[in-house]
């Protein structure tokens, strides 16, 4: 098991280093620690840079707003 975090650790973070715009590698990496560690503070600082990365969700009204230009 240790062998298979410390390679999908690698993976992730290439990834990272490829796309930092991608929020699956973050989401992975807290997986890893999640699964290796089982540390869910360490897996949420990836989880909330993942989640911040995401579009925010638009209210109706807005988009309305928005395309009557």
């Amino acid at each position: 098991m240790s062998e298979v975090a410390k390679e999908s650790d690698a993976q992730f973070t290439k990834g990272i280093a490829a796309d930092s715009l991608n929020p699956l590698n973050y989401i992975g990496l807290g997986m890893v620690i999640l699964l290796e560690k089982n540390d869910t503070s360490a897996a949420d600082v990836y989880f909330n840079k993942a989640e911040s990365i995401l579009p925010k969700k638009k209210s109706r009204s807005t988009l309305k707003k928005m395309y009557k230009r």
